[in-house]
């Protein structure tokens, strides 16, 4: 019983220090333009294009990594909507309205790591 409870108070302890949303065992989120959400398969990131169709690993962790396609319409696609590969990369996790968030993105497409700043509470590319 009493090897229990010292085990019970390291634990206790390094969640406390770690602050670490596995140890606490809540839910962490992401906000971009939009709700709360966990796992999104869509995150819209800036005004007009978004990442689509996520599948994620790691998530509640320090890094949660997405991987899907990014939305893009430009000059160098002749103004139509294409689909491109992509990855996504969430950290930072801090608490944010009475929430675990993650508040820093970073994405990578064409060949290059994008990276994303908060806005309050809510992450944008």
């Amino acid at each position: 019983m009493m090897k229990r409870l010292v085990v019970t108070a390291i634990v206790s302890l390094v969640c406390a220090v770690a602050a670490s949303a596995a140890c606490a065992r809540e839910p962490v989120y992401v906000r971009a333009y939009g709700p709360y959400a966990q796992r999104p398969a869509t995150l819209a990131l800036w005004a007009s294009d978004s990442l689509e169709e996520l599948h994620w690993s790691g998530w509640g962790t320090r890094v949660a990594t997405g991987v899907g396609k990014v939305t893009m319409h430009g000059i160098q696609t002749n103004y139509k909507y294409v689909l491109l590969p992509a990855r996504v990369q969430l950290t930072h996790i801090a608490r944010c309205d009475d929430r675990l968030v993650y508040l820093h993105v970073r994405t990578f497409y064409q060949g290059s790591w994008n990276v994303g700043h908060t806005d309050g509470c809510r992450v944008s590319g």
